[in-house]
């Protein structure tokens, strides 16, 4: 953006609250304005992703961008998040349109951990268990998005001077130089040893043979290490994720100023827009990719079928006209492929998008089946997952949003980025296959930190 740009924003900020009717306004905790933005002018500088506590999710279809923490909504235990919640959404959905324009967006973006009914530690102790931040600023469909939060009733006077404050700020972080950050890329290693993986691994294998608790599919994971020399290259790391990943659900979310989730997801947990909702059957993975038994390969097509059967059970308690493909197709992922069936229906009850993310999630493709006893087992193994295979998305004023599974990605700290990745275990696994097809899965992340 250029200094024109932001002198034709303050006049039009002026005329804005010039023809502000004061007296609609009540007890809103959210104030928001949106200016069209020049396309030609409109792009993300290099510091802003290095800095200012960016949230991103950028695909082929869809792009949104916020920086700088308005207000952030933290909760360490479940049942604070479950008593909460709602005060989230009736605070984004009541939120104020300086603009008077039943058009405008906002949006508040989240994450939550895999299990919320677990305390993570170590890696993850700085880490809320969710975390949903209302930016200060957010560039959507061209248009730049300016979010002003307050606890108490605000003058005409204040919200003037506040959001006036706002834009000055933001110009000067756009004067500012851009900065060339990089950052070399020093080592990646194993945080556990291939023979303990094997032996967890066999472990399970003899759980699943022996039908103990009717245990059909179980998800294990694995952590390494990336570290750099310098600050983690946020801007470089994100850049390479999108250019590789096109059809993925890229994302960037800051939790800390040295706190990051990066990522790139193929798989939408749930997406509502009004009274449609959708969500996706993926399982099955395929990292030879010039093979054609994929698609009848016996051991991947059980373990979609798991997912697939629990999703639709969950679509036909929540409701009609159901759409999905009856055989799935093959969805490709970076370097690798999956089994794919897509859902869609019509809602046919009051559940916000939360409470269906909440019964929806976690999914055999992430958890296993049943849910129960699988995640008992995953904790038993003190994966200490996190927010790896977590929800994480956004929610706009007219509570429609997108979440999606916080996979292929990564827990930046510091210097050091831990990345994550897992496999479904099913009877017919074989725990070489298995670690060969989690370091296909790493390497979608390990090819961009290069």
């Amino acid at each position: 953006m250029k200094n024109t740009d932001f002198k034709k924003i303050k006049n039009q900020f002026n005329l804005i609250i010039e023809k502000l009717d004061y007296s609609n306004i009540s007890n809103q905790k959210i104030f928001t304005v949106s200016f069209d933005i020049d396309k030609n002018n409109f792009y993300m500088k290099n510091e802003l992703l290095n800095s200012h506590r960016p949230f991103i999710f950028s695909s082929n279809t869809f792009s949104v961008f916020g920086f700088v923490c308005e207000k952030i909504f933290s909760f360490e235990t479940n049942n604070e998040y479950q008593y909460n919640k709602n005060k989230i959404l009736k605070y984004i959905s009541e939120s104020f349109a300086i603009n008077n324009n039943y058009e405008a967006k906002t949006f508040i973006f989240g994450g939550l951990s895999f299990d919320l009914n677990q305390n993570y530690d170590d890696i993850w102790k700085n880490v809320p268990l969710v975390n949903f931040t209302l930016p200060r600023y957010i560039f959507h469909d061209y248009k730049l998005i300016i979010n002003l939060y307050t606890d108490v009733k605000i003058s005409l006077e204040k919200i003037k001077l506040k959001i006036s404050t706002y834009i000055d700020e933001l110009e000067k972080i756009y004067s500012n130089n851009s900065i060339n950050f990089h950052s070399e890329l020093t080592e990646i290693k194993n945080l556990k040893e291939k023979n303990i993986y094997f032996k967890k691994i066999n472990h399970l294998l003899n759980k699943l043979k022996n039908k103990d608790e009717s245990i059909t599919k179980v998800v294990v994971s694995r952590i390494k290490k990336a570290t750099f020399k310098n600050k983690i290259p946020l801007f470089n790391i994100f850049n390479n994720l999108v250019s590789k990943n096109t059809d993925n659900m890229n994302f960037l979310y800051s939790i800390d100023d040295d706190i990051n989730i990066i990522g790139s997801s193929p798989e939408l947990i749930i997406s509502k827009n009004g009274i449609k909702i959708k969500s996706e059957s993926i399982a099955g993975t395929n990292y030879q990719t010039t093979t054609d038994d994929f698609t009848t390969n016996n051991k991947e097509i059980i373990e979609q079928k798991i997912v697939t059967k629990y999703i639709n059970d969950f679509f036909k308690n929540n409701s009609t006209n159901i759409l999905f493909n009856d055989q799935p197709n093959i969805k490709k992922s970076s370097n690798i492929e999956h089994l794919w069936t897509s859902f869609s229906a019509d809602q046919n009850n009051n559940k916000s998008i939360l409470d269906l993310l909440y019964e929806l999630h976690p999914t055999p493709a992430i958890a296993g089946e049943p849910k129960k006893e699988a995640l008992n087992i995953i904790n038993s193994y003190h994966e200490n997952r996190g927010w790896y295979g977590g929800p994480i998305g956004w929610i706009d004023n007219k509570l429609n949003g997108n979440f999606f599974l916080n996979i292929r990605s990564g827990l930046g700290i510091n210097k050091e980025l831990y990345l994550f990745s897992g496999s479904g275990i099913t009877d017919q696994s074989n725990a070489d296959n298995e670690w060969i097809e989690t370091e296909y899965k790493f390497n979608s992340m390990e090819d961009s930190l290069k």
